[in-house]
This record gives structure tokens, sequence and C-alpha cells, in this order.
């Protein structure tokens, strides 16, 4: 069948985007009112260090992160 519009012939395809249901799903989990307070008292640089840490740990692990 001839292409029906001739202007579009050298273009490349679009790739189909993921749909939004295909994420991972976050996760919830309750935290003791305690351990909440002792993590909330340790200071914001110390916090984000140790979670940007087990993040790259994460990732690695999964291979989703070169080493």
């Amino acid at each position: 069948m001839a292409n029906l519009n001739p202007n579009i012939s050298g273009l490349k395809k679009i790739p189909k985007i993921a749909p939004e249901g295909s994420a991972h799903k976050p996760v919830q989990v309750r935290v003791p009112a305690s351990q909440y307070e002792v993590w909330m008292s340790l200071p914001a640089k110390e916090r984000n260090d140790y979670l940007r840490k087990a993040i790259a740990e994460k990732l690695e692990k999964d291979g989703l992160l070169p080493a």
C-alpha cells in the first residue's frame, strides 16, 4: 500500500511511552515514633548522605548503576 502522506515518509517513528501504571509503586512503611524521633534528631546532611549511599548501593546491586 502506498504512503498516503508523502510528507512523513522520511520521519522516524516516535517511541511509545510506558504507561504510568507500569512504574514501581512507592513503598510505605510504618516507623515507630521513637525511631522516627531518633532519625529526625540527626543532622539533615547526615541523613541525606546515608540515604544517598543506600540508594547508590541498591542501584549497583540491581545492576542499574555502573560500579
